[in-house]
């Protein structure tokens, strides 16, 4: 009877050391599947870090490039506002160049008047001349 108590307690003891041995198998396998989910989470988050650090450069570059057309909208707008003033300094020269060719068409008009009455005058002095030289 000793014995088969002995054998009793041998055979639990041996399923006892079974259950612990799997019970560390499954310990180790879960011990194994953290580490690798955490490697694969931190493989993750250097992915996600790098996408980041290139999302911020194309940011920072995209950021630069509309300081760049807000530059040129602005010198833009400065050269328009120079070609303006320029366009209405023009105008006014036109209108001064048309107000002295009328001013000249007068006076023109004028000496054609006085070329006339001249030429009308050295006619008859010639005439009164070729009275007293004939």
């Amino acid at each position: 009877m000793v014995a088969d108590e002995v054998r009793t307690l041998a055979s639990r003891t041996q399923e006892s050391t079974e259950e612990i041995n799997k019970m560390i198998e499954q310990l180790q396998n879960g011990a194994k599947q953290a580490v690798n989910s955490i490697e694969s989470g931190n493989k993750t988050i250097e992915l996600s870090q790098q996408k980041a650090n290139e999302t911020n450069t194309m940011i920072e570059n995209v950021s630069q490039s509309i300081k760049e057309i807000q530059t040129q909208n602005s010198q833009l707008s400065s050269a328009a506002d120079q070609q303006d003033s320029i366009s209405n300094e023009i105008n006014v020269n036109i209108d001064q160049i048309n107000s002295v060719s009328q001013t000249t068409n007068e006076s023109t008009g004028q000496l054609l008047v006085l070329a006339e009455e001249i030429s009308s005058s050295v006619q008859v002095i010639n005439k009164q001349l070729n009275k007293f030289t004939h």
